[in-house]
C-alpha cells in the first residue's frame, strides 16, 4: 500500500552534485553511469532480457566462470537510517537470513530512508542478493554482436557448463529449422529454441 521506495532526506555535509546524485539513486535500488554527455539509469529490477549471447557470437576462449564462496556470504545486516516514527532519530535494526549458515555481518547507512518498511525491504533485498548471487561470468565479443548497454538483462548460452545448446541457423520453414551443428533431441522432453 506504499511507495517502494522514497528518498525522504536531506544533505548535511559537502559533496559532489554526482555523489548527491548517486545517493539518492541508491535509495531506490539504481546506479547512475555517463553514456557520454548524458547521464543514465540503471534500476535493479527484473525485466525482458533485451540480446541473446551465444557460442555464435562471443570471442572464443572469453568466457570465465567465477563462483563466489559461501564462506564470505553475510547472513545478518545491522543498517542506520533517520526513524519517522522515532522523531527522526537515528535508529538501528539488524536482519537476519537464515539460509545462509555463517556468522559474518556487513553494514550499511541508509540516507533518505524514513520508513523502517523501506528499511526492511532495503536490508532483506541484499541478504537475498547476497544468498543467491551464486556465480559471475565473464566474456568478450566483438561490437558489432553487442546490442545491449550497462543494466540490461540479457540471455547466455555456453556449451561448457552445458547451458543450452547454441549455433548458427543454416535455414529454416515455416516448420523446420536446420543448425550448423547436431543436437540429439530426447524423446519424452519439449525443446526451445531461441534467436
Amino acid at each position: 500500500t506504499e511507495k517502494r521506495h522514497l528518498w525522504d532526506g536531506g544533505f548535511d555535509s559537502e559533496m559532489s552534485v554526482w555523489e548527491c546524485a548517486q545517493e539518492v539513486a541508491q535509495s531506490g535500488e539504481a546506479s547512475l553511469y555517463w553514456n557520454g554527455t548524458e547521464v543514465r539509469i540503471i534500476i535493479d529490477r527484473a525485466t525482458t532480457p533485451v540480446q541473446l549471447f551465444t557460442m555464435g557470437n562471443i570471442v572464443q576462449g572469453s568466457f570465465k566462470e567465477t563462483f563466489l564462496p559461501l564462506s564470505e556470504r553475510a547472513s545478518r545486516i545491522e543498517f542506520d537510517f533517520i526513524s519517522e516514527t522515532k522523531d527522526y532519530e537515528k535508529t538501528k535494526c539488524t536482519i537476519i537470513n537464515n539460509n545462509i549458515t555463517t556468522s559474518r555481518k556487513i553494514t550499511m547507512n541508509l540516507p533518505g530512508v524514513t520508513r523502517e518498511s523501506e528499511a526492511c525491504r532495503h536490508g532483506m533485498a541484499k541478504l537475498k542478493k547476497n544468498e543467491l548471487g551464486m556465480r559471475t561470468i565473464e566474456f568478450g565479443a566483438d561490437v558489432d554482436a553487442i546490442a545491449c548497454t550497462l543494466g540490461d538483462v540479457i540471455n547466455f548460452q555456453h556449451d561448457v557448463p552445458q547451458w543450452g545448446y547454441g549455433g548458427a541457423v543454416v535455414s529454416a520453414t515455416t516448420d523446420t529449422v536446420t543448425l550448423d551443428r547436431t543436437v540429439t533431441i530426447a524423446g519424452g522432453t519439449t525443446y526451445n529454441i531461441m534467436v
